[in-house]
Parts: C-alpha cells; structure tokens; sequence
C-alpha cells in the first residue's frame, strides 16, 4: 500500500473508545502535492482518523505514517491543522494571535510576526492586526483561522469540516490557492469535482 513519496499512510488502523470502535481496520494512503478528503456520515470516524494522523489520539492497532514518521506528534511542526470549531481567542489582538499560532509551530517571533502581516494584508484582514478577535464577522474569523494554519509553511494541512457557506468555500480555494507556489500541483472541488488550478 502506498508508496515512498505519500504524505500520509493508514494500514489496518483501530481506534476505540473503551467498547466503541470509532475506527475499524481503516486503510488508505495521500500522495504529496494532494489534496484529499474523505467523507462520511457523522460518527463514522472522520474527525477521530484526523486526530490520529496529527498525533491528538494514537490508534489502538495498524500502522499510522506521516510524512515519513511512524510518530506524528515528533513532526507537529510540519503539519497545520485547523479544527472544525473556532480556534480564536476572542480578547487577543488578530495579529498577536496569528504571530502566536506561528510561534507555537516554531518560528521565531519576528518572522511569525512578518508572515502574520504578510499574509492578513494580502487575504484582506491587514486593517485589523490590532482589532480583538471578538470583533471580527464569522467569515473574517474563518479566513484568520485558516491563515493561521498555513503561517509557518506546512507540508501537511489537516482539516476537521469544510468551512460553511459559499464563501467559506471561496476563502479556502484562495488559501489553498496561496500554498500552490509550495509545490501543490493541482486542487480540485471534492463536491463539484471542478479544478481550481
């Protein structure tokens, strides 16, 4: 299964919750320079493989490989995630926490600091580095969330639940159009199977 240049590999995955198996035997492999979803009705393990693959929950049995490493949480800095509920912090600055967001991912203050401006002015969100995170519209706060996942350059973005809404979906194809210079060959539409590039 799977093949040396595959960014995420599942072989025979198990993950229980005392006597619930939330996933059972769950095989699958990610190419590098894809990007891939899988869907499925709620419960059916979708956010719990996730939670694996980022080093949250270790699965019970299988084989789990992430960008070349067997323990995901010991590459958490290649790989951004962004969760499926708000991940603000509703009294910090907008700036302070994307910066923030960086430096937990490892990068030093002042180029977080650098690329959070960077990238806010160029998404439209520059007007409000010092603005708390409370006052920002729904949709302003879903673009901030997903800037602050891509910040610190990752090889792997994990993502709990599409971002609601047309416009959630215009504001991820533009962040994801964003990471194309980093070797992101093509996008497509996973609903509509159109390519975005």
């Amino acid at each position: 299964m799977g093949g040396m240049s595959d960014a995420v590999q599942l072989e025979a995955v198990v993950k229980r919750f005392g006597d619930h198996v939330a996933v059972d035997c769950l095989s699958f492999s990610v190419p590098t320079g894809l990007i891939y979803g899988f869907l499925g009705p709620n419960g059916a393990g979708k956010t719990t493989t996730l939670r694996m693959l980022i080093g949250i929950f270790y699965p019970d049995a299988g084989r789990i490989t992430v960008l070349g490493q067997a323990n995901p949480a010991a590459i958490k800095a290649r790989i951004g995630y962004l969760p499926e509920d708000r991940g603000l912090y509703d009294k910090m600055k907008l700036g302070e926490l994307v910066s923030y967001y960086g430096e937990l991912k490892g990068m030093p203050a002042g180029k977080a600091r650098m690329r959070a401006k960077q990238l806010l002015e160029q998404f439209g969100l520059g007007e409000w580095w010092d603005a708390k995170c409370q006052a920002l519209s729904k949709g302003m706060a879903q673009k901030a969330q997903i800037l602050a996942t891509i910040l610190h350059e990752p090889e792997l973005v994990t993502r709990g639940r599409l971002t609601s809404g047309a416009g959630g979906h215009r504001r991820g194809r533009r962040a994801c159009a964003a990471l194309r210079p980093e070797g992101v060959e093509s996008a497509r539409d996973l609903y509509s199977g159109r390519r975005w590039w």
